[in-house]
C-alpha cells in the first residue's frame, strides 16, 4: 500500500503548467471607442497578448482552443472575419507574414456580438510566446481582418489582465506595419482590443511518460493488492 501511496504522489508531482487549463487571457473590460476594420486598403489591426507567467510557468507552448472578440456592425449585416497569428520580433513589436489561423462567417444578429473562433475543446493552433520581451509575460501577437461587409468595429478593452498600451496596424496594401496609439483624451490610454483566450501549456514529453507510467503501475498493482 505504501508503494501505491508514493506512486500516486508521484502522479501529483508534475509540473505545475501540465494541470493548468482554462482562461490562459482575459482582455474583456470593455473602455468605450471601437477600430475600424474596414476601408479602402487591405488591413489586418493588430493586438498583443499577453499571457501571465504563473499561468505558463515552465515557459511551454500554449495549445489554444478558442479566441472569443467582441464585434459590432449594423444588424443583418453578414461578413467573414479572419483571424492571424503574427510573429514576434527581437525588439518585440509584431513581424510581418502572420500565418492565418481560422475563419469565421458572421451575421450580426444586434449591433454588438460575440465572435468565437474554435470550439473550445480541440486545438485551434499552437504558440510559443516569446518570455523575453515582457519581464513576468509570453507575448504574442494576434490579428483580426474583416471583409465582404460594409463596416465592423472591434471593440476596446482595457484588463482584468495587463496589455501594453498600444496596438499595431497591418497595412497589406502599403506593405507595411504602422504603430496604433491612443489619440489622448477623451479616448483612454491603452490602444487593446476585446479578446478573451482559452487553452493550456503543452505538457512536456517526459511528464506524459511520468504520468502514463505512474498509470500503468497503479493499474497494475490495484489488479494484484488483495480486495
Amino acid at each position: 500500500m505504501k508503494t501505491l501511496n508514493g506512486l500516486l504522489v508521484a502522479a501529483m508531482l508534475l509540473p505545475p503548467a501540465t494541470a493548468f487549463s482554462g482562461t490562459i487571457y482575459n482582455n474583456t473590460v470593455l473602455s468605450g471607442p471601437a477600430t475600424g476594420l474596414t476601408g479602402s486598403d487591405r488591413t489586418i489591426q493588430i493586438d498583443d497578448v499577453l499571457v501571465p507567467s504563473s499561468r505558463d510557468p515552465s515557459h511551454l507552448p500554449l495549445a489554444i482552443t478558442s479566441i472569443t472578440l467582441d464585434l459590432s456592425a449594423v444588424p443583418g449585416q453578414s461578413g467573414r472575419f479572419s483571424i492571424y497569428l503574427f510573429p514576434v520580433k527581437s525588439d518585440g513589436t509584431p513581424a510581418p507574414n502572420p500565418v492565418l489561423l481560422d475563419t469565421a462567417l458572421v451575421t450580426f444578429t444586434s449591433p454588438f456580438q460575440l465572435v468565437t473562433f474554435g470550439n473550445g475543446s480541440g486545438t485551434l493552433f499552437t504558440v510559443a510566446p516569446d518570455f523575453t520581451a515582457q519581464p513576468g509575460f509570453g507575448l504574442f501577437y494576434i490579428g483580426l481582418e474583416a471583409s465582404s461587409i460594409p463596416a465592423a468595429d472591434w471593440l476596446w478593452a482595457n484588463g482584468p489582465d495587463a496589455n501594453l498600451p498600444t496596438a499595431f496596424l497591418d497595412n497589406i496594401t502599403a506593405g507595411q506595419i504602422f504603430l496604433n496609439t491612443s489619440p489622448g483624451p477623451p479616448f483612454p490610454p491603452n490602444v487593446s482590443f476585446y479578446m478573451k483566450i482559452d487553452g493550456a501549456p503543452v505538457p512536456e514529453p517526459a511528464s506524459i511518460v511520468l504520468l502514463g507510467t505512474a498509470m500503468f503501475m497503479l493499474s497494475v498493482l490495484r489488479y494484484r493488492l488483495p480486495h
